[in-house]
């Protein structure tokens, strides 16, 4: 079974200096009210399509990140489509009942259970991008300041699990998070990093399965 860091490796990670992304001098520290305004207007579109780059950092190789490029794709509440290469080597999908992990080049894939602990992990995720609800909802807010349009914020679960820490940066002028980075108790990094935003709409076929792909199912 696919562990977090598996499904986290897989689908995301930007490039992030350990210290992590705040600037403390001449930062204004923001209170939770002050922070949901902010959370507000990202909720304001149904769609979002970035660019994007996923580093994995080991602690047992710290100065040797695996780096990969792509795109995603999400609509609300919760479908998205995760890709990896160019040419495509991985898509992982969410049609809002299935998750499925798809390798184009080998024309195979895997079907996981939609209330499995893969999909809840991914979700989750989607959730902090997209719908941003489960910021409060699941995380408990340690700090955050804002410094030039940018929101550094930093939060620990509230519910203990393999995430010991994340820390997202917000563009307030392009309404859209623009790093993800997670800190596992395993002390592995995982991060991402988006550019590029659109708003425009994403059509429900971005969602379905490339033809010609032979599916497995997860058990």
């Amino acid at each position: 079974m696919l562990r977090f860091g598996r499904v986290v490796a897989a689908l995301a990670v930007g490039v992030f200096l350990s210290a992590g992304f705040s600037d403390a001098a001449h930062a204004d520290v923001l209170s939770t009210e002050e922070l949901r305004a902010v959370q507000a207007k990202l909720k304001a579109s149904d769609y979002l399509s970035v660019d994007l780059v996923q580093t994995k950092t080991s602690p047992t190789r710290p100065n040797r990140p695996v780096k990969s490029e792509g795109s995603a794709r999400f609509a609300k509440p919760d479908r998205f489509v995760w890709t990896i290469g160019d040419p495509i080597n991985e898509q992982t999908i969410f049609d809002g009942s299935r998750l499925l992990k798809v390798y184009p080049t080998e024309k195979v894939g895997v079907r996981y259970r939609a209330q499995g602990t893969e999909s809840q992990e991914l979700k989750r995720i989607v959730d902090l991008v997209l719908n941003m609800d489960s910021l409060f909802d699941n995380y408990v807010l340690k700090q955050a300041e804002m410094k030039d349009g940018v929101v550094n914020v930093q939060l620990t679960p509230k519910a203990a699990n393999e995430v010991e820490q994340v820390d997202l940066q917000l563009d307030t002028k392009l309404n859209f998070i623009r790093n993800l980075r997670f800190q596992l108790r395993t002390r592995m990094i995982l991060a991402i990093e988006f550019r590029n935003p659109s708003r425009d709409p994403v059509p429900g076929s971005a969602f379905d399965v490339p033809p010609g792909i032979k599916l497995s199912e997860m058990k």
